[in-house]
């Protein structure tokens, strides 16, 4: 009788170390994570830049940006898109130069002259120069 005790209880701990590990192997090989790690060489903490366009001047900062290849980059955790028009706050957003567009699936918030929209996700087309906003999506104007 002990030693079914005994044997049960050994399983259970074993069961028990077997999840934790998955859990931590889980969080720890993030898509997200493991893109930071794979391209540490290519990659620059808090970072900032300014590029100038037809109509103003674009401002584009964020925790981290890592160039995946000649034309993806990614900008990882806080980001934020700014310029005389509107500015996008986001996370993780991708930048496709080959294709022109910008996007996160991430939670966004954009800002312009004529209010805020909350959206699960952006995508913004660069030669179109038009953003689409994914998921569900909330706006309000500046009257409000």
């Amino acid at each position: 009788m002990m030693n079914n005790i005994l044997k049960k209880v050994n399983l259970n701990v074993l069961i028990t170390l077997l999840l934790l590990s998955q859990i931590i192997l889980i969080f720890m090989n993030s898509p997200i994570e493991q893109i930071s790690q794979n391209y540490q060489s290519n990659s620059l903490e808090k970072f900032t830049t300014m590029i100038s366009g037809d109509k103003s001047v674009d401002i584009i900062t964020s925790d981290k940006m890592v160039k995946i290849n000649e034309n993806k980059t990614m900008l990882i955790g806080d980001t934020n898109l700014k310029n005389n028009e509107y500015e996008i706050s986001s996370k993780n957003v991708t930048i496709d130069t080959h294709n022109m567009i910008t996007s996160s699936v991430k939670a966004t918030k954009t800002t312009n002259n004529q209010g805020t929209i909350k959206s699960e996700g952006f995508e913004f087309d660069q030669e179109a120069n038009i953003i689409k906003f994914n998921g569900k999506s909330e706006f309000k104007t500046n009257e409000d």
